[in-house]
């Protein structure tokens, strides 16, 4: 319909699932040999944004009220705790705006709005925060001060939001992650990509962005590696990696 918001498509047990706004409010729906049938028994709030399904579960990060997640045969959705933002100064601040998700290496990481991105222990309801930046340290490259998607590709973990615009991929041996700036010059909307990544898509060897100005690529064989040159370039303390020659 033409009066709603198509927030999220995705293919899950055989069936396809959409998440829409319309003046009704949030709605989940889920295609079978009927038609359209609501499929939001138990939720409550925004409407998902990204859908991420893994094995039975399906995955939901809104974009204001926390993480969601349904299990097939189950009756109705859970919603996961929000993510704690220690920066924030009070014990029970907290982030409850998650924007992007995606399954790697069997776990499930969430990127939030507030440029945090988390792994998620599922069963015990907490997450282990993952930045580039030492607490207080200035100046040095971190992730997106707004992330707005998280994608698994070719075996390897990427996010990509505003400011910076360029993506980023994680190294598992550093727990960090190496920025993917060549090329993006986002200063430059008439050449470039734009001030922020909306979304990636892997394609073969290629892995494309949708920036807010441009449609960018990147080769997966010029991924960027720690090497010390880099590491200094990203303003890192040399002694919390370990770069390659």
């Amino acid at each position: 319909m033409d009066t709603s918001d198509v927030y999220a498509i995705a293919w899950y047990h055989g069936s396809v699932l959409a998440t829409r706004e319309n003046a009704a409010g949030s709605q989940i729906k889920i295609l079978n040999d009927t038609g359209w049938q609501d499929w939001s028994d138990g939720y409550s709030g925004w409407t998902p944004y990204r859908l991420c399904v893994v094995g039975d579960t399906l995955w939901a990060p809104t974009y204001e009220n926390d993480p969601w997640y349904r299990v097939w045969g189950e009756p109705s959705w859970k919603q996961l705790p929000s993510l704690k933002h220690p920066s924030w100064g009070g014990p029970n601040d907290s982030d409850s705006h998650p924007r992007g998700i995606a399954s790697y290496n069997g776990n499930i990481w969430i990127g939030w709005y507030s440029g945090q991105m988390a792994m998620l222990n599922a069963s015990a309801g907490t997450y282990q925060r993952y930045q580039n930046c030492l607490n207080g340290q200035t100046g040095c490259k971190d992730i997106p001060l707004n992330i707005y998607t998280v994608v698994s590709y070719a075996n390897h973990l990427f996010v990509g939001g505003f400011w910076p615009a360029s993506g980023f991929v994680f190294d598992d041996s550093l727990g960090k992650f190496l920025p993917m700036a060549d090329g993006w010059c986002w200063d430059n909307n008439n050449l470039c990509g734009g001030t922020t990544v909306w979304n990636f898509a892997g394609i073969g060897d290629t892995l494309y962005a949708a920036g807010n100005a441009r449609i960018m690529k990147y080769p997966l064989s010029q991924l960027p590696v720690a090497t010390a040159a880099n590491v200094a370039l990203w303003n890192w303390p040399p002694d919390s990696v370990k770069t390659v020659p």
